[in-house]
């Protein structure tokens, strides 16, 4: 295309660093891809990894995204659970229950925190919610986890029966005591006024 002993025109020199310039934006552009790519494919390992359940909602409480701990706990397929109201799914209702945290966070912004007995997951569980903010500050959505604590409420429970055990045992010790100490003054009352009598009858 071009021979050595012939000079580059500056039309020529143009086009050149403008291959140049756009061979070199898309080496940019394709690192940067792969890079937002691998960090893509980090953050979903890293969701997928959790041992507590994690989804995803928008502002009516369609589920966008679910970690594999959360399907599990749910037994579904991650693939069923996308799109379904939240409360459905997890609480088989068609509102939000009370003291729902995703409808307090929908509501006042701030994160929320709450521990329910779920007879449907035959599981205690705590769930928390955080929101989700567009670029005006509006709330989204909340991103949520879900956290078995059946077994910490089973220890709670067996440590208040302890307590409660412990607590009557001292009660009824006290009163024993109590009716002890009742009798030993009876039985030193007694000894006194028969050591009395005696002295009486020795003196007559």
């Amino acid at each position: 295309l071009f021979h050595a002993d012939r000079q580059v025109t500056s039309g020529e020199a143009a086009m050149l660093s403008l291959v140049g310039e756009q061979a070199g934006s898309a080496v940019e552009r394709a690192r940067l891809f792969e890079k937002i790519y691998r960090g893509k494919n980090e953050w979903e390992e890293t969701f997928d990894v959790m041992v507590d359940g994690v989804f995803l909602i928008d502002r009516e409480y369609h589920i966008l995204r679910v970690n594999k701990s959360l399907a599990k706990m749910l037994g579904r397929p991650i693939r069923e659970l996308v799109g379904q109201k939240w409360h459905r799914v997890f609480h088989g209702e068609g509102k939000p229950i009370e003291h729902c945290p995703c409808q307090t966070v929908m509501e006042s912004g701030q994160t929320a925190y709450y521990e329910l007995d779920e007879p449907r997951l035959k599981r205690s569980v705590a769930l928390s919610a955080s929101p989700r903010f567009d670029e005006c500050g509006n709330v989204i959505g909340c991103v949520g986890t879900v956290r078995d604590v059946t077994e910490r409420k089973k220890m709670e429970f067996l440590l208040e029966e302890e307590k409660r055990h412990a607590e009557d045992l001292y009660g009824q010790l006290q009163a024993a005591f109590e009716k002890l100490k009742v009798t030993q003054e009876v039985l030193i009352s007694r000894e006194k006024f028969a050591a009395t009598g005696e002295l009486a009858a020795a003196v007559a």
